[in-house]
């Protein structure tokens, strides 16, 4: 799958992220533009810089369900971090993230799993 190189992010996020080592470092969550590969599939790009790698475009099966997914996999990697012990707040804002107050901030009604 294709990695489009986000240059100017739809949505950016910048987050604070403490490991249990006590070292923080700068995260971003950052959208970039879907676009549509065909009649049948977009695909959206998204990233968590200063955590992984960019992700592989999102596919969906149109530009929103894409956006929507992308979305969705920051969603739940953050998650992630939060459940193996990691501290997360957003840059400026000293109250460190739940995974409750994780949904609040996507819209969301249940946290994210495991699963």
């Amino acid at each position: 799958m294709p990695k489009t190189e986000i240059v100017n992010p739809i949505v950016s996020e910048h987050f604070v992220l403490v490991g249990k080592d006590g070292v923080a470092r700068d995260l971003f969550a950052e959208v970039g533009i879907p676009y549509v590969v065909d009649e049948r599939e977009s695909r959206c790009p998204a990233r968590i810089r200063g955590l992984d790698p960019q992700y592989p475009d999102i596919p969906g099966a149109g530009c929103l369900q894409a956006l929507s997914l992308a979305l969705t996999q920051i969603f739940l990697r953050l998650g992630h971090v939060i459940q193996r012990g990691d501290q997360l707040t957003l840059k400026g804002d000293d109250e460190a993230f739940d995974l409750e107050r994780l949904g609040v901030l996507f819209g969301r009604s249940e946290p994210p799993t495991d699963g």
